[in-house]
């Protein structure tokens, strides 16, 4: 699954906004069925994958899930939207989530999120019609992605993946990371190697995977950089201009 990377702190591509089916304006889909932890009699444990826009959270997911489930857990997952049952009575819950929410956090046994340089996720979120390439637009939508989203959850993220990380060849150790991570969980005996080819084998169908989460244009160009044969001068000059000292402390050089 290309086109999706981490680092454990001393923490395929997602769709956009409140739903994957939703609209591109920020905030947009459908209402919620009801809340997180809203359960009377079952209370799941829940593992939210909080990664921005268009870097690699829906291959996070994806992992977590999988992995959770060759652990012998009965496993959940979906996109926190009106598509998601908190009555369902899996053991875990594997949530996606994008914007900050604190019901969410609120009920969070693990979270872990995910990063790309933002130039990177504006053009991927344009190449998937998304959002406008327009300068304004493409600003608006980064600062959503990361200033919004990622940073929010970063101070409580248990792993941060950068995609940059899993494009470079590295998705092998961000697994064992995870596995590190998801150990207190019941992950401990589960095989690396069969986690990896599960994950492999996930492949985008005609139509939208309520549980992977996967689209049939899911995957777009995924190089490190491809944002420069997408973007306009204008529009990643005007990404660096605004975010140019977040990008500067995240190893994103301008």
């Amino acid at each position: 699954m290309p086109d999706h990377p981490a680092t454990v702190p001393s923490s395929t591509e997602p769709a956009r906004g409140a739903s994957p089916e939703a609209s591109p304006s920020p905030g947009s889909g459908p209402e919620r069925s009801s809340s997180l932890g809203a359960c009377s009699e079952h209370v799941p444990e829940y593992v939210i994958a909080a990664g921005a826009y268009r870097s690699g959270s829906t291959w996070l997911y994806n992992a977590a899930r999988l992995a959770l489930r060759l652990a012998g857990h009965s496993v959940y997952g979906r996109f926190y939207d009106g598509t998601y049952d908190p009555e369902d009575p899996a053991r875990f819950h594997v949530v996606k989530v994008h914007r900050f929410e604190d019901e969410v956090l609120e009920v969070a046994q693990v979270v872990l999120t995910s990063i790309r340089d933002p130039r990177d996720i504006a053009a991927s979120a344009v190449r998937r019609g998304l959002v406008e390439g327009t300068p304004d637009a493409v600003a608006a939508f980064v600062a959503e992605a990361v200033l919004d989203g990622f940073e929010r959850w970063r101070p409580h993220a248990a792993m941060v993946l950068r995609y940059e990380d899993l494009r470079a060849g590295g998705g092998r150790e961000l697994l064992r990371r995870l596995l590190e991570v998801l150990a207190p969980h019941g992950t401990r005996g589960v095989s690396l190697d069969v986690l990896e080819q599960q994950l492999d084998a996930l492949r985008p169908g005609e139509s939208y995977d309520r549980e992977t989460l996967l689209w049939p244009n899911h995957l777009t160009d995924g190089r490190v950089h491809g944002y420069r044969d997408t973007l306009s001068e204008e529009a990643i000059a005007r990404i660096e201009s605004r975010f140019g000292e977040w990008m500067h402390a995240n190893g994103y050089a301008a």
